[in-house]
């Protein structure tokens, strides 16, 4: 079991790897071709198109938020799952998350402009498409908030009652 842990978490360093060096490769061939693609959907090019390598970096691990969502949620998930759920499960999902970034960097290269996923949708499937999008992004938004907002509020009373589980207002009684 660990060596399929070990292993998967190999590829996922691998595809990693690969990720990188093809977007290091993208964004040298695409530095001076910004202009005419913003200019082919009808756009000018305002936005200065030079963010450095740990400047993204922060960025995107601002956004994910890790240290809130991926940690209140791992005595969860190893209470329920077990080690198995936690050695094997996390990867895999990683791995497979990983090819969704790839299809988004591509997405993103092909169509630079400021309206990412709704203008994506409704370019490649029509309006209707980038309505829906628009709101399922709303609602993923919303619950990714729940659920940040309940670790915070599950680490917040451990840290201030004495025994969390046993509180009279959280208790249902039929």
């Amino acid at each position: 079991m660990i060596i399929l842990g070990i292993v998967i978490f190999g590829l996922m360093l691998v595809m990693m790897g690969f990720i990188g060096v093809q977007a290091a490769r993208s964004v040298r061939a695409a530095r001076g071709q910004a202009e005419t693609t913003t200019k082919s959907f009808g756009y000018k090019q305002e936005l200065i198109r030079d963010m450095g390598g740990f400047s993204n970096f922060a960025v995107s691990f601002s956004i994910i938020s890790i240290l809130t969502g991926a940690v209140s949620y791992y005595g969860y998930g190893f209470s329920q799952g077990g080690p198995a759920m936690m050695g094997i499960g996390w990867p895999l999902v990683t791995f497979f998350v990983l090819f969704v970034a790839a299809a988004m960097a591509e997405l993103t290269s092909a169509i630079p402009t400021s309206g990412a996923i709704y203008h994506w949708a409704s370019i490649l499937g029509g309006p209707t498409w980038g309505w829906f999008t628009g709101w399922l992004n709303i609602v993923g938004q919303v619950t990714i908030v729940a659920g940040i907002d309940y670790g915070c509020a599950t680490f917040a009373s451990n840290l201030l009652f004495t025994n969390p589980s046993k509180l009279p207002f959280l208790e249902l009684t039929p």
